[in-house]
């Protein structure tokens, strides 16, 4: 297995389905690693996940995440140091 190192880019790599943007990290055969930012005052579009459970970390700024899986549903503040997970259906 080849060891791999990569710094954050600068400029974003794509645009997420939630407008987000998005920096590609490393990956590996199970499980993946990418940056996503919201400028301020932004507001994602919710989308549903059909094929991927993430695990979410805030390393700057806050804001509110919404999430319904099934009868599950809430609203949690987010903030610095704040981690969530979003499991496939969600």
């Amino acid at each position: 297995m080849k060891l791999e190192t990569k710094q954050l880019s600068e400029k974003p790599d794509l645009s997420a389905p939630d407008e987000s943007d998005v920096r590609l990290l490393l990956s590996l055969g199970g499980g993946s690693m990418a940056h996503f930012e919201l400028s301020p005052r932004m507001t994602s579009k919710a989308v549903m996940h059909r094929t991927v459970e993430e695990i979410w970390y805030c390393v700057d700024g806050a804001g509110e995440m919404w999430r319904k899986s099934g009868e599950d549903e809430s609203v949690v503040s987010v903030s610095v140091g704040t981690c969530l997970t979003i499991s496939v259906g969600t």
